[in-house]
């Protein structure tokens, strides 16, 4: 279910990019055509095939967008059940493996290097699940900045200026965060707050190893 997960959101990432690379090659076009030794006001038929051309990606767009906002309500009780239960096997194996040496090591099942390696390997799969989740959406609001570069070249038809706004406009208004159960925020600054409270409760658990020994 995590691979499944975790490649769903990277093929989603793929069509956020592909939009992101098409508005760029507008802006160039348009770059180049209004960088010209007269630099000229753009003409009305380059001005409507750019507008139908930006209609068409954003189309693109919307359509990817629904179906990853979609997706992420179908996963997220997932989200949280794959959160926690990463989690907390993280900190349990890590007390494991660090305890290990207190216990009598012939009637272990693994030795504590084993412990510390499949915690490592257990963080290490809710790090690259949290990190592609937050490279999706960063992949989605990459489009709306290479919109807004548009604004900024000069001598910009009005029509295009508004069909641009326009498209900016309506990504901002259904623009959602994502979230853990509406709990925890999911991008890049989730995974600092996850490593930092593994490592809390792991010296806590590991203090009250010691005052109940």
């Amino acid at each position: 279910m995590v691979n499944f997960i975790i490649g769903f959101m990277m093929f989603v990432g793929q069509s956020f990019d592909l939009c992101a690379r098409e508005v760029q090659t507008i802006m160039v076009k348009l770059d180049g055509r209004l960088g010209g030794a007269r630099r000229k006001a753009m003409d009305v038929e380059l001005s409507c095939k750019v507008s139908d051309e930006v209609d068409e990606i954003m189309s693109l767009w919307k359509s990817t967008y629904d179906i990853w906002m979609e997706g992420q309500a179908k996963f997220h009780y997932h989200n949280l059940a794959l959160v926690s239960g990463c989690y907390w096997n993280t900190v349990l194996q890590l007390y494991h493996g660090f305890v290990a040496h207190t216990t009598d090591a012939s009637n272990e099942d693994h030795t504590s290097f084993e412990e510390i390696f499949s915690a490592i390997a257990v963080f290490c799969e809710l790090a690259l699940f949290v990190i592609v989740t937050s490279s999706t959406g960063e992949s989605a609001q990459k489009v709306r900045y290479q919109l807004e570069r548009i604004l900024d070249l000069p001598d910009v038809d009005d029509r295009l200026v508004q069909n641009v706004e326009r498209h900016i406009l309506a990504s901002l208004l259904n623009e959602k965060r994502l979230t853990i159960y509406h709990l925890v925020k999911l991008d890049r600054t989730a995974l600092l707050q996850l490593f930092s409270s593994t490592i809390l409760y792991l010296t806590i658990v590991i203090q009250f190893h010691k005052n109940f020994r």
